[in-house]
């Protein structure tokens, strides 16, 4: 027996690593070493149960977490066989199984990935084509909405016709136009990934048996998260032995509005019966003030593992709650802690995190970094793959890779300027749809520029500029071929003249250069270790980056960071910013039970993040997101934790506004006062300022509030938080 893989495991931890048959549930709490866990099982598997590595798989949420795991068992097994473990992300698995077998589907090998900003242009696209309101019906909610339908396996054919309501039915055209367009530039959004892959398995027997005969033991990370799409994608591919592991924590569920569904882990042991269950309570992390919070919080939710969290770091600190008069002190006050804790060499800068709730939240401690010198680093802020000259040499090798891509087609038609217009790029578009052909495909029929004057009704000028950019991509596409990514970048920079075109930025162009150069590094450095072979290979490594991925922690510097963006990372300081009614829980939450106790959630991912130090600040009055001055409202997750240990800054800064004391009187108060309002009897006839006139259907406690069903005659129906609605009762119910 390896008994490096046993060691420094405590007795649950062993139980799930030796745990190797059949389903296995592993509710790990933070902090608790399940990243251990699943390093310590796999390396179990192969140097003692003898499972080779290539029938292992390992999924993950990030590819920061699948490197960890890859390199944690590298080193512990000490065989060349543990180099060929699959562990990614869901993503980057579906990635691998389309490419190899995407013809059993009718999909194009080469597809490409669409992003965001690409989903959005297809969206805008389709609403124009279909003569749809865009601020009626804005992009991002109509993609937001064909999202959910993804990932629930939901295709637009099914959809067609089954439209409950007017909305419903305007995202079922859309959705069908918007996929059509992908289908048609041989392109895919992240959920198409998932959702083909499903498909691929359901519709192809030799490809599931394929990857059910392959892969004997199945690890799913962080399992709290999947969707519909991932978990089917998961049975699918353990169906035939049921070595499935799956390690999360319902208490940390926090992507709903990415379609997580925490009825997955909920349900587990419904779907495998005879799975076997193993708690992991002790922490490894946080001190047990920490945790008297965290578990504090969480058991005021009604959806919520009992796991109590335990740890043998000693008591600790106490939690630090204190408020500033605004945003901007408190900002100061987290700013001038942080030098305090600094100076006195406690601490260092890149021990220290701020978090908050919505990225706005950012500003105001940006501008308090520079104004104090203080070095930091935003996590989510502008990123290297969103800059536009990265966005356009990305387009040029999307269309390299796979010309029937018109949305990059679209982008770099005029970039470098070349005298194409909008009214001749319309005109060529709509050539193209009429006679059923990709962009690509149209400019290829035309033999010189005078045929594409005349067929398309395009002036002379426009035409030659035209075919000059057709003359321009078929050298380049057959330039490409069997080419390095990098060599083809170099080729964009200097053959297409993009570096000219950037030089003539005389206020930012070195910059941009500098980072399309970055680019091109990246792609060397790649195909040197041998990470990519191909120009798919380095597209799909790009469009699989998530931001948490680029987090150096070697950097010494704070972090600022939303409490999404937060989990699965910890740090020794951290402080929580906005803990008010409406920012935390968001006033979009508080209307719906459901997702107020994803709030809390979220709100117990953020405090089970530190390690030592707690701070959780808010403002008595919130100046920010474009209103007018606010008081503010103490967020009622104070209140929960408002029993535990707690003190203020004034311990450290004898200029604080109000000692612990006040503050937890005002905190209560604040919520006492939620608690004296009356529930409102079905029938009570109100009005909304927004809404208008409108009839209570129910009124439930939901905490210290009220969620009230109001009919309004002009709104519909809507749900509504009692203590922020201001209702004005016209008749109560008789």
């Amino acid at each position: 027996m390896n008994d490096q893989i046993f060691s420094g495991l405590n007795p649950e931890q062993q139980d799930a690593v030796n745990t190797t048959d059949g389903p296995l549930l592993v509710l790990a709490g933070p902090g608790s070493g399940k990243t251990r866990v699943i390093t310590h099982r796999i390396s179990h598997l192969i140097s003692e149960v003898s499972i080779k590595s290539q029938n292992i798989l390992a999924v993950t949420f990030t590819n920061r977490a699948a490197n960890e795991i890859k390199e944690r068992i590298n080193n512990m097994v000490m065989s060349r066989d543990a180099f060929n473990i699959r562990c990614g992300t869901f993503h980057s698995l579906c990635v691998y199984i389309l490419r190899q077998h995407a013809n059993f589907i009718g999909l194009n090998q080469n597809f490409v990935i669409y992003d965001d900003s690409d989903q959005l242009q297809v969206i805008t696209e389709s609403l124009k084509e279909l003569q749809i309101d865009n601020k009626r019906f804005p992009p991002r909610a109509l993609l937001a909405s064909i999202s959910k339908h993804k990932s629930n396996l939901i295709p637009y054919e099914i959809l067609s016709g089954a439209s409950q309501n007017f909305y419903d039915e305007i995202v079922s055209r859309v959705y069908e136009t918007y996929q059509k367009t992908l289908n048609s530039n041989s392109a895919l959004d992240f959920d198409d990934l998932l959702m083909k892959a499903v498909q691929l398995l359901q519709n192809s027997k030799e490809t599931h048996d394929y990857y059910s005969n392959k892969y004997e033991h199945l690890m799913i990370d962080e399992f709290q998260d999947t969707n519909i799409a991932q978990y089917t994608l998961m049975k699918l591919l353990g169906n035939k032995y049921e070595n499935i592991c799956v390690v999360g924590d319902p208490n940390q569920s926090i992507y709903s509005w990415r379609n997580a569904d925490i009825r997955n882990i909920l349900s587990f042991q419904k779907d495998y019966p005879n799975a076997k269950v193993i708690h992991l309570s002790q922490n490894y992390r946080s001190t047990q003030n920490i945790l008297d919070a965290a578990s504090k919080l969480i058991s005021s939710n009604d959806t919520n593992i009992n796991n109590k969290l335990w740890t043998n770091n000693g008591t600790g600190e106490s939690l630090i709650i204190d408020e500033g008069y605004s945003e901007k002190e408190e900002a100061e006050k987290i700013i001038h802690e942080i030098q305090r804790l600094v100076k006195i060499k406690k601490y260092k800068w890149d021990e220290c995190a701020i978090m908050y709730r919505v990225n706005a939240q950012s500003r105001v401690i940006e501008e308090a970094c520079l104004s104090n010198k203080i070095p930091y680093k935003i996590i989510g802020g502008i990123k290297f793959y969103s800059r536009k000259e990265i966005r356009d040499v990305i387009s040029y090798l999307k269309v390299i890779a796979n010309p029937d891509d018109d949305i990059s087609i679209a982008r770099i038609m005029n970039v470098p300027p070349r005298g194409i217009g909008a009214t001749s790029y319309n005109k060529l578009v709509d050539f193209a749809k009429n006679n059923n052909k990709t962009i690509y495909k149209t400019l290829c029929t035309f033999n010189s520029s005078e045929e594409l004057q005349q067929s398309v009704g395009l002036t002379r000028r426009a035409a030659i500029a035209i075919d000059g950019f057709s003359n321009l991509l078929k050298n380049i596409i057959a330039e490409s071929l069997d080419t390095k990514p990098s060599e083809i970048i170099q080729k964009i920079i200097t053959d297409v003249g993009y570096q000219s075109y950037l030089q003539q930025d005389e206020t930012n162009g070195l910059d941009r250069l500098e980072n399309v150069m970055e680019l091109k590094g990246l792609a060397l450095q790649l195909h040197e270790t041998e990470e990519i072979t191909s120009m798919t290979d380095y597209l799909d490594r790009i469009a699989l980056v998530s931001d948490v991925d680029g987090l150096d922690r070697n950097e010494n510097s704070i972090t600022l960071i939303t409490l999404h963006q937060s989990k699965g990372l910890e740090f020794p300081v951290v402080f929580i910013a906005g803990m008010e009614e409406g920012l935390l829980p968001h006033i979009r939450s508080m209307e719906d039970p459901v997702q107020l106790e994803e709030e809390r959630r979220l709100c117990y991912v953020g405090i089970t993040r530190a390690e030592k130090l707690l701070y959780l600040l808010r403002t008595y009055k919130r100046y920010g997101f474009g209103q007018g001055s606010q008081t503010s409202i103490p967020s009622r997750f104070l209140s929960d934790i408002s029993d535990v240990s707690i003190q203020s800054l004034e311990k450290n800064n004898p200029n604080s506004r109000k000692d612990i004391t006040t503050l937890k009187t005002n905190i209560n108060n604040s919520q006492q006062e939620i608690q004296l309002l009356d529930p409102m009897e079905i029938g009570t006839k109100v009005i909304h300022k927004t809404f208008g006139e409108g009839i209570v259907l129910l009124c439930t406690e939901s905490g210290n509030d009220f969620v009230i069903d109001v009919h309004f005659s002009s709104a519909g129906k809507k749900k509504l938080l009692m203590s922020l609605a201001n209702l004005e009762i016209v008749e109560k119910s008789k």
